[in-house]
Parts: structure tokens; C-alpha cells; sequence
């Protein structure tokens, strides 16, 4: 009988152990073949088209408002992200747009975190500051 409770009190302790919840690991982020437009830049609304299409082998390409490009990134877990410099092509864009355009990409150079909330992908710098904040495209 002795052997018997103290077999069912370490089955109880280790099933309560496997029950519980880590609530401090970041909810995975899942990228793959998705398509977002951007609503907010440096918390600031954007009303032109920017773009943003993850694509296979770690790339993404989109439309910056004017101009299309596309580059690479590298993900070192689920929320740290580092974009590469990449393409774009050299259209002559009103001054609105080209400030846009390029507010963007040195926004893209600056990113080191992202997050998956409420349907929106936001992009963090170093320092926590959001600096990007797209909603997923139709």
C-alpha cells in the first residue's frame, strides 16, 4: 500500500507539472507567405501604399510608396528580426512619397524585434520604440 501512494503522489506531482502554463514564452510569429500594408510609421498614419510580402528563403519585397524593393532578413527567434539592405527600383517620386520612402527604410534599417497583436505586425527598435505597424492585407 505504501508503494502505491507514493507512486499516485509522484504521478500527481508530475502531471501538475506538465499542466501548467509558461505564460513568459513569446507567442511564435508566423511570417511565411504573408502580405501586410502599412498603417502607422514612427506612430505617425500613412496615407500612401506601402507594402510589405514575406516570401520564401527569407526575403520580402512590397511597394515603399512609389518605388518597389525588395531584401532579405534574418530571424535569430521568434520576435528578433534584422533587415538587410536590398533593391529598389529608381523611380522619380513626388517629395510626400519620397519622404515616406525613405523615412521607411532606414525605419526597416533600425529594426530588432517584432510582434503579432490584435492583427497587426509591429516592428520594434533597440531601444522598444515601435517603429512600424502594419495590418494584414485582404
Amino acid at each position: 500500500m505504501k508503494n502505491f501512494s507514493l507512486f499516485f503522489l509522484l504521478a500527481c506531482i508530475l502531471l501538475t507539472a506538465c499542466s501548467t502554463k509558461n505564460e513568459s514564452v513569446p507567442k511564435p510569429v508566423t511570417l511565411s507567405l504573408s502580405a501586410w500594408e502599412l498603417e502607422e510609421l514612427e506612430k505617425e498614419p500613412v496615407n500612401v501604399s506601402v507594402t510589405l510580402k514575406f516570401k520564401g528563403k527569407n526575403t520580402i519585397a512590397g511597394i515603399a510608396g512609389c518605388n518597389h524593393y525588395a531584401l532579405s532578413y534574418t530571424r535569430k527567434s521568434y520576435t528578433e528580426i534584422y533587415f538587410e539592405k536590398g533593391t529598389s527600383t529608381l523611380m522619380i517620386c513626388p517629395p510626400k512619397i519620397q519622404e515616406i520612402e525613405d523615412k521607411f527604410f532606414l525605419a526597416l534599417q533600425q529594426v530588432q524585434s517584432m510582434e503579432q497583436k490584435d492583427g497587426k505586425l509591429i516592428f520594434y527598435a533597440k531601444s522598444g520604440k515601435e517603429l512600424l505597424l502594419f495590418k494584414q492585407a485582404k
